[in-house]
This record gives C-alpha cells, sequence and structure tokens, in this order.
C-alpha cells in the first residue's frame, strides 16, 4: 500500500515537472518568434505613395536590414524579422525623407504610417 502512494506520489511530480518543462520551452519558442512591420508611406494630406524606397535596419545590432518599394497603395511589409529596435525610413523624389523607430516584440505585427513632406 505504501508502495502505492509513494509512486503515485513520484508520478504526480514527473507531471508536474513535465508540464513545467512544457511550459518553459513554450515560453522560449515565443521569445524567438519573427515579427513583421509593415504600414504606408503617405504625403501630408494622406495620399498614398506609390514606389518609394523604405529602409528597415535594425540598430541594436549589426547585420539584419532590408530594403522595398511601396506598392500603388502606399504599402510595404517586412516579414519575418527578430525581436529587436529598427529603424524604418522612406525616401520619394520631391518629399523630404522620413522615419520612425520601431521596438518590435516576438511574434508581433507593428504598423508605421511615415508622412512625407513636400521638398521646396
Amino acid at each position: 500500500m505504501r508502495t502505492r502512494i509513494h509512486l503515485r506520489r513520484a508520478l504526480g511530480r514527473v507531471r508536474a515537472l513535465g508540464l513545467a518543462g512544457f511550459l518553459f520551452l513554450a515560453a522560449l519558442a515565443a521569445e524567438q518568434a519573427p515579427g513583421s512591420i509593415v504600414g504606408r508611406v503617405t504625403d501630408r494630406a494622406g495620399n498614398p505613395l506609390a514606389g518609394a524606397a523604405v529602409t528597415v535596419a535594425r540598430t541594436d545590432s549589426a547585420g539584419v536590414r532590408g530594403s522595398t518599394r511601396t506598392s500603388e497603395t502606399g504599402g510595404f511589409q517586412f516579414a519575418g524579422l527578430p525581436p529587436g529596435s529598427y529603424t524604418v525610413t522612406a525616401e520619394q523624389a520631391g518629399y523630404l525623407p522620413g522615419g520612425e523607430r520601431v521596438a518590435l516584440d516576438a511574434g508581433k505585427r507593428h504598423t508605421v504610417i511615415l508622412r512625407l513632406q513636400r521638398a521646396r
């Protein structure tokens, strides 16, 4: 009888440790999940700027950098980015460059609206 009680207690501890291990690994995986930065480039009036050059660069470490052009609706997207701090910049002929700093969390999607001012 005592052996069964000890065995049940031991199995309960093994289950609890297994659950704790699973939760730890799930949290660790979530920490490393890539995120994305999406957005639009517009003029000051909110009109989309198609074909604007958009660049993303990681500011808290070297290496992560990318560039794209905006769509007809001024939209852009950078997917699969590791968590960290980024600078997103946009340039378009006839406009002053604009940018924004972004703190990207693991597995999150951050939206950026860059409103460029017409150059004089």
